[in-house]
């Protein structure tokens, strides 16, 4: 005890304090242990607990509880590496300087240094050597450093980024496309430049494709089958340029405003395509056209079609009818 007194006389600083504790524990075995002290900021000063004898957690509030093991490579504050291998949790050293304002950087260099941990758990890990970042919870293997990909962005549950700049967010979603958007749950954006949002929405390795899935059918993925397409799987589509969306849709696709067709026309069910409205109004045809027979269907749907006339012939008893001038409809 004589000796560690000496010692911590000459130790005015939270640095110079683990050096000075680092020969300590040297000098007293050679087998790993963890040794815990305190810092008091106030006075500069270092203070051991947790050892025979000694206070079981700092005596102060305000005082800081550190930790360190020694006799273990990437932990031996022995020999610091510019505090690189430092296991502290209170505070983030760059470079051998601790701030407490202003914020903090941590910095790196892209190509340089492994992932800073792998496999499954959950985490908060940037990683400078693929300017990637990670935070939340790896369910296995997707956050080892053969599935970051580079200028990555990963948040959530089991979610995996390995595309280049991609970005997935969620649970479960996966971004393995160029620039791809994984974002909901079970969702993934494997082409590149591509987006999945929603449920189990998949852009199926196609580029430029945008999917959107609800969770009508959780069992089903809705994916999209050419490049640059927009497919979105939803029990109501609404376009509005006022108010909400109604309560009682009058459809699929509602829009509260004109849809307009620049070229092309509108395709119907049938594979008709028609470029032109019908000029008549909702009781005649086209410009009126004569010999033309409109029908009307159980459904409310109307036909129009010509009808050749010619020449009305009867035999038998001839025609006969009854009924009241004036009255009834055609």
């Amino acid at each position: 005890m004589k000796r560690t007194t000496e010692v911590l006389e000459r130790c005015g600083s939270l640095g110079a304090a683990l050096l000075c504790f680092a020969v300590l524990s040297v000098e007293a075995q050679s087998t790993p242990k963890v040794f815990f002290a305190c810092y008091v900021s106030a006075t500069g000063t270092v203070y051991r607990i947790k050892e025979p004898g000694l206070a079981t957690q700092c005596t102060n509030k305000n005082h800081i509880e550190f930790s360190w093991i020694d006799g273990v490579p990437g932990y031996d504050h022995g020999a610091l590496n510019g505090l690189a291998d430092d296991d502290h949790p209170q505070y983030v050293l760059a470079d051998g300087t601790r701030s407490t304002t202003n914020g903090f950087a941590i910095t790196g260099t892209l190509g340089v240094g492994a992932v800073p941990a792998t496999g499954p758990g959950a985490r908060f890990m940037w990683y400078p050597g693929k300017l990637a970042f990670r935070a939340g919870n790896a369910g296995g293997a997707e956050w080892d450093d053969a599935r970051i990909g580079l200028n990555s962005y990963a948040l959530g549950s089991q979610v995996e980024a390995s595309g280049r700049s991609s970005t997935a967010m969620g649970i479960s979603t996966i971004a393995s496309g160029t620039v791809s958007l994984a974002w909901g749950e079970g969702s993934i954006a494997s082409g590149n430049f591509s987006v999945a949002m929603g449920r189990r929405a998949s852009t199926n390795a196609h580029q430029g494709s945008f999917v959107y899935g609800d969770v009508s059918d959780p069992t089903r993925s809705v994916l999209a089958n050419l490049d640059n397409s927009v497919v979105v799987r939803a029990q109501h589509v609404w376009f509005g340029t006022s108010g909400d969306q109604p309560t009682s849709a009058a459809g699929y696709l509602t829009a509260d405003g004109v849809i307009a067709s620049t070229a092309g026309g509108f395709k119907f069910p049938d594979g008709s395509v028609q470029t032109t409205a019908a000029a008549g109004g909702a009781n005649g045809t086209p410009d009126n056209t004569p010999n033309t027979l409109v029908q009307r269907d159980g459904s409310g749907g109307f036909a129009a079609g010509s009808v050749q006339l010619g020449q009305l012939s009867v035999s038998g008893g001839g025609i006969s009818g009854s009924g009241t001038f004036g009255t009834g409809s055609i």
